[in-house]
């Protein structure tokens, strides 16, 4: 199963889905924020896998995908 959420870039969005909002009907979540701190992040108590995407560094302990736009333009 694959849910799609769109969070339109809201903070209070981000931390609903960063902390589990339908937590029950997902296995992992892929969540690329743009308002969210380490501190949202590090405060997660969701068990499900999180994947950040996106050019934003985190010091969490999540994996994290993020592309060098720069060298990528090139």
């Amino acid at each position: 199963t694959v849910l799609v959420d769109h969070t339109a870039g809201q903070r209070e969005k981000e931390l609903l889905v960063c902390q589990g909002f339908r937590s029950h009907v997902i296995d992992g979540l892929i969540l690329s924020p743009i308002h969210l701190e380490t501190e949202d992040l590090m405060a997660r108590t969701e068990t499900a896998p999180l994947v950040l995407l996106g050019e934003r560094e985190y010091e969490a302990p999540y994996d994290h995908i993020a592309i060098d736009n720069v060298a990528a333009a090139r």
